[in-house]
């Protein structure tokens, strides 16, 4: 795999949404993996902020195929990391930069399983001339997903703060290489 550093250092997408404990969302904490309608990857590490007495997703990891403008299809695994409460079990988080884009919905259905929506995209460049002449847009088309607990994966994250509710925290850009 190929890093690339931007302008909030590594350009990985790690996606964080937040859950509220209700009784129709018994989410639990933990990691909940899965794969994205196009069977790429997708992991939901999912945290409980005692102070606050809720459940939130702490961190993203999905892998995409990104159509490309320019060139051939390019694979890429975006990460988001973030404090983001989610009301009634459900959550929408649109994140967008001069670097890249995840735009991700979820709902968790009991303490096992998670569906949503996820969709990302970035730019790149299409030569590598010196300095670059062209860049074009890269994007996924918007992916249903099923995500389920997965105890083994579970997977100890950095606490968010409340205070950074809203905020991403970390964001990574990962590009698949074959």
């Amino acid at each position: 795999m190929q890093f690339i550093r931007g302008q909030f250092g590594s350009v990985a997408l790690a996606c964080a949404l937040a859950l509220v404990g209700v009784s129709a969302s018994a989410q639990q904490v933990g990691v909940y993996s899965g794969t994205t309608a196009d069977g790429h990857s997708i992991r939901i590490d999912v945290q409980y902020d005692a102070d606050a007495g809720q459940y939130y997703v702490d961190d993203i990891q999905a892998n995409f195929t990104f159509n490309c403008q320019k060139t051939d299809p390019q694979e890429w695994g975006l990460e988001i990391g973030s404090y983001i409460p989610v009301a009634n079990g459900s959550a929408s988080f649109p994140y967008i930069t001069t670097s890249f884009y995840l735009n991700t919905s979820m709902t968790f259905v009991g303490a096992n399983r998670v569906g949503g929506k996820v969709q990302g995209g970035l730019p790149l460049f299409v030569n590598l001339d010196i300095p670059p002449k062209q860049a074009q847009t890269c994007r996924s088309d918007a992916l249903r997903f099923t995500a389920t607990y997965a105890p083994a994966a579970t997977m100890a994250s950095p606490a968010a703060a409340r205070s950074d509710a809203g905020k991403v925290t970390r964001q990574v850009a990962t590009q698949i290489l074959r």
